[in-house]
């Protein structure tokens, strides 16, 4: 039971956040362009996904980020200190 009541605090905790960012941002007329409000945001992810405008760039920066976590791997091992 106690987990469900952990569940449900953390749901509440996070919508409220939500609802209290935006309308904190539209209270106070914040731009765009400094802090945007949660609905704008979630339309550029929907509008990105939906062009393919994401898809087409995940594969580049996957690799981006294997390559790099693999470069510092070797850096840190032949600088002699162990991986852990």
């Amino acid at each position: 039971m106690k987990g469900m009541r952990n569940v449900a605090l953390t749901i509440l905790l996070f919508c409220s956040s939500i609802l209290a960012w935006e309308l904190i941002v539209r209270a106070f007329e914040v731009p765009t362009f400094i802090f945007p409000a949660p609905s704008k945001v979630a339309m550029a992810l929907w509008r990105g996904f939906a062009s393919g405008l994401y898809q087409k760039h995940l594969a580049h920066t996957l690799l981006e980020t294997v390559l790099g976590f693999l470069w510092a791997r070797r850096s840190a091992s032949s600088s002699g200190r162990p991986w852990r």
